[in-house]
């Protein structure tokens, strides 16, 4: 029976050559990007799904309540819990922890490129699957491993084992390997492994009490998941004594390690890890999408129902029920959108081709999950589509068909179809202003935001006492001023708990440190005050420059 009706969809979609292309191509275009979308989210519950018995593997998170009961929980911990971890409980097979830099520039004499670092201890190769494909694991200080790629970047196809790249803060590192190519959908996303003890000369923190970077356990069986906790439990017990704030209290979980992508728990310090809100965003995306290619549909194929009205009538009169031909008319809009699945595919497939933004996710490990979800998609957005105009085609009355009363006004007194058209309407109004909306914000943002000066400014990355080569480039006949900032602003801030009073309610503010020429290059106006003291001297340690918001942050 089933195989009859995909024979006379065919047939149907055959006989209308004009009006079946118009369906599938205006299926075809829209659904690249909605399977576009659909492979981000897929794409997230798959990160470091590629380790060896991940089962056993957990991360430590922070959780810090303020004296006001305030809870705000981190994907990091203090570098300390690594070491008690491993020393003191038998139940735990390895710990190790990583932390992060940004913004670094590795310089071989002959280019100068900007990586993406990651400092790890030995055991974290014990621990993860990041296999070299030749050479040491880094363990002394001033020693790195590069990814594939990087190695590809900075020496092609010469053996870079032994050679070494400059740091304008850690020096010369020496290279002891090179990994093997691994999968991107990781959040240990790096293109160098540094090992633990170059940072350790350069690290001011306590490692008791400072969220340095993330600490990861892997238990001897599952088990011991309970022992863990109660591990912790002891840990946050003994930290809770050295915190000078007496009153901040923290508490250490666990946090098994294929629940950390997605980020369901909207975890602070958390990079490289899609929260619930990104992947919403593309989940809703897609769901925007489908809507607008079913009004499509349905639109079209109710334009046309009149044609169809004497098939309709005459396939009752030989007995056809209505659920046959319900199912015959599901039959034809699905047949519709397996075509238009086809065209969207080879889309997505050129799209590929052309886009070369680095953030979007082209290939999934199980290609038998996408799949399924491609053709379920698929046949959702068909049953969709194709559910109202069946329901409306097969109550046609055969005795209307053939004496020739059946006109638009069979619809409905309001108009179906208008009704319809006018939905289509609103929703794809809305659809094109949040999408040129969000353009319009990231223009803004990256070029057209002129409350401060982005003309010839440049960033200089620099770590420790940086006077000496602020003053050679301040000399320089070109330069006009040098100003220092903790970060490149418009990027990424710190940020600090704020308020007038003592009890009054904290305010989280975003803030950067940086001198009084910073303010004077970035053309920050100031409407009332005066900027920051020129000296450098202790007398300016104590003053700030707030902008409106901080003043009045209700508003």
């Amino acid at each position: 029976m089933i195989c009859n009706y995909f024979k006379i969809a065919w047939r149907n979609i055959w006989k209308n050559k004009l009006f079946s292309f118009v369906n599938i191509m205006g299926l075809g275009l829209a659904i690249p990007f909605a399977l576009l979308s659909l492979m981000q989210v897929q794409s997230v519950f798959e990160y470091d799904n590629f380790h060896p018995e991940r089962e056993k593997i957990y991360r430590v998170t922070t959780q810090i309540e303020t004296p006001s009961g305030e809870k705000t929980k981190y994907g990091s911990s203090p570098m300390a819990v690594a070491s008690r971890l491993r020393e003191d409980y038998p139940f735990v097979e390895k710990a190790t922890h990583t932390t992060r830099e940004f913004g670094w520039e590795l310089n071989n004499s002959i280019k100068t490129i900007e990586v993406n670092p990651l400092f790890v201890e030995p055991d974290f190769f014990k621990i993860f699957a990041f296999p070299l494909r030749t050479g040491t694991i880094p363990d002394s200080p001033n020693t790195i491993v590069l990814s594939h790629e990087m190695a590809q970047i900075f020496f092609g196809d010469a053996n870079p084992i032994g050679k070494t790249v400059t740091h304008h803060d850690y020096g010369e590192l020496t290279i002891t390997g090179v990994l093997q190519p691994y999968e991107k959908t990781t959040h240990f996303r790096s293109d160098v492994l540094v090992s633990m003890a170059t940072q350790s000369k350069f690290r001011d923190q306590n490692p008791q009490l400072d969220l340095t970077g993330y600490t990861y356990v892997k238990l001897q069986n599952e088990e011991n998941r309970k022992n863990l906790d109660a591990a912790l439990a002891a840990i946050t017990a003994n930290t809770n004594k050295l915190v000078q704030e007496k009153d901040e209290k923290r508490l250490f979980q666990s946090q098994a390690f294929d629940k950390i992508s997605p980020d369901f728990e909207e975890l602070e310090d958390n990079p490289y890890v899609e929260s619930l809100r990104d992947l919403s965003v593309n989940f809703f995306m897609a769901l925007a999408i489908i809507l607008l290619v079913s009004f499509n549909y349905t639109n079209l194929t109710l334009a046309r129902s009149l044609n169809r009205a004497n098939e309709v009538g005459i396939r009752k009169v030989n007995g056809a029920s209505r659920n046959q031909l319900v199912w015959q008319f599901l039959c034809e809009s699905i047949l519709i959108a397996l075509f238009a699945l086809v065209v969207g595919f080879f889309l997505l497939k050129i799209m590929e081709e052309f886009i070369t933004v680095n953030w979007l996710t082209w290939e999934v490990d199980n290609y038998l999950i996408l799949w399924s979800v491609f053709i379920s998609f698929t046949v959702l957005t068909s049953a969709v589509a194709g559910i109202i105009p069946a329901k409306i085609l097969s109550r046609f009355s055969p005795a209307k068909v053939l004496k020739g009363n059946l006109n638009p006004a069979s619809f409905g007194k309001i108009g179906f179809r208008k009704s319809l058209v006018v939905i289509q309407f609103v929703v794809t109004a809305c659809f094109i202003f949040l999408i040129a909306n969000m353009f319009s914000q990231f223009r803004y943002m990256a070029t057209d935001n002129e409350n401060f000066n982005r003309k010839d400014i440049y960033n200089i990355s620099v770590r420790g006492d940086h006077t000496l080569m602020a003053n050679e480039i301040a000399s320089h006949k070109n330069v006009e001023s040098v100003g220092f900032t903790s970060a490149p602003f418009g990027g990424t801030s710190m940020t600090a708990a704020i308020k007038e009073k003592k009890l009054d309610e904290n305010f989280e503010a975003s803030y950067y440190a940086v001198d009084a020429d910073f303010i004077k290059n970035m053309k920050l106006e100031i409407i009332a005050g005066e900027n920051l003291h020129e000296t450098s001297g202790d007398s300016t340690s104590n003053f700030i420059v707030v902008n409106e918001k901080t003043l009045f942050p209700w508003d």
